[in-house]
């Protein structure tokens, strides 16, 4: 329940899963950050990375990072490849820190 993004559903349930924080999905067409599909560019990851490296940000390096590859609350959206491909970028280099 702790890694759903309704929180109807939520908010009935006590004591879930502490520490989980939830990112912009890549969907240009309705880009979560107001970019239009053309100078987009999956910024969705920027903003991922920009607030885990935000030593003030409050978001601590997390222990996993899940990505709905077909996202199907709000339709049936796939993940940019592009996004994708930078999320794992981004998780493989923590490995090396």
């Amino acid at each position: 329940m702790a890694v759903s993004g309704q929180v109807r559903m939520k908010l009935p349930v006590a004591n879930t899963m502490p520490g989980v924080h939830f990112f912009p999905y890549s969907y240009c067409t309705r880009c979560p950050v107001g970019l239009t599909p053309d100078n987009c560019a999956t910024n969705c990851v920027s903003y991922l990375e920009h607030a885990l490296q935000d030593t003030h940000g409050g978001v601590p390096r997390p222990a996993a990072v899940l990505i709905e590859l077909v996202q199907g609350e709000g339709g049936v959206i796939p993940a940019r490849p592009e996004f994708v491909r930078r999320v794992r970028a981004l998780t493989h280099d923590w490995r090396r820190e």
